[in-house]
């Protein structure tokens, strides 16, 4: 039980740091973003009170009820979330479709038709599970499959850069909810050390930071530009290439373009350096030496 408290203390405390890290941005956040945010940290709140609730008499029925309501909440959110940036897109469908989805997995628990007795022994403790559970259970299993699915819809449907940009990183964003969501209901029916509950909050909390992060539009290509294949990661090497490469390095990129640069101001003025030097505004003499060291020559003059 220590380590489910010292893991759940650092995920806690990693949560809180990202807030505080992007309190800036909370007037640009969309509900769901804030709502992702108190969904996560509510569940850090449950696990925190489980050392003392699971040896009460009824096994703390009561706070892993609310653990399993705060974590659809937030993984309810996270779809609420990726449905936004769907083409198609509009309110009353967005809440008209969570709602059909977390109804009735809501049901399920606040009813106590899906949960029994709680059974608990050393450091782990599982759940007798009533016959509606199951209800419960598809939503854990289902939800990574539907939060995937919407995103790349949207990234097919959309030909928008920026669209897709955003979903591609939020795609990355979501990567550590996605693994952590199943093992979730899989914590309390397998007779798993406790602690688990621990490792899966530190991915929310990653998940949290990732989601945040990926908010603000340029760090979407710069999240991008470290996933391998991906035309971002393409776009800096080649830029990387460029500068760094003494053949094809910027200098030599901006030596020859002020040579072409040269070259077009004297082929208007007919060789006159003096006429090429007032255009360009520079001092005749500096135009001389420019045109020495880019070894610029003035047009021939047709005989």
């Amino acid at each position: 039980m220590t380590h489910l408290f010292f893991l759940s203390g650092i995920s806690l405390l990693l949560k809180l740091l990202t807030l505080l890290q992007f309190r800036k941005c909370f007037r640009t956040f969309p509900v769901c973003i804030l709502l992702i945010a108190f969904s996560f940290i509510a569940m850090n709140l449950c696990e925190l009170c489980f050392q003392h609730v699971l040896l009460e008499q009824d096994g703390g029925y009561t706070v892993v009820t609310l653990y399993y309501v705060f974590s659809l909440l937030g993984i309810y959110a996270v779809l609420s979330y990726a449905i936004q940036f769907s083409p198609h897109f509009q309110l009353w469908w967005q809440i008209i479709t969570t709602g059909l989805l977390l109804a009735p997995q809501l049901f399920v628990l606040l009813t106590g038709i899906g949960i029994t007795t709680i059974v608990r022994w050393d450091d782990s403790f599982t759940q007798l599970s009533g016959h509606y559970f199951f209800i419960v259970q598809l939503g854990y299993y289902l939800q990574p499959f539907i939060i995937v699915t919407v995103l790349l819809y949207t990234m097919a449907s959309t030909k928008t850069h920026n669209v897709r940009l955003r979903v591609k990183s939020l795609l990355v964003a979501l990567l550590p909810l996605l693994a952590a969501a199943p093992g979730i209901v899989n914590l309390f029916t397998s007779s798993l050390p406790i602690y688990i509950s621990g490792v899966t909050s530190i991915l929310f909390a990653i998940t949290l930071w990732f989601v945040c992060f990926t908010h603000i539009a340029k760090n979407q290509f710069l999240l991008m530009s470290y996933m391998p294949f991906s035309r971002e990661s393409r776009i800096l090497r080649s830029l990387a290439e460029s500068v760094a490469q003494p053949d094809r390095g910027l200098r030599k990129v901006l030596q020859e373009y002020e040579t072409q640069i040269l070259n077009e101001t004297l082929a208007k003025t007919d060789g006159n350096i003096t006429h090429a030097a007032k255009i360009l505004k520079i001092g005749r003499s500096t135009l001389s030496q420019k045109m020495s060291k880019q070894e610029c020559q003035p047009p021939e003059e047709p005989s």
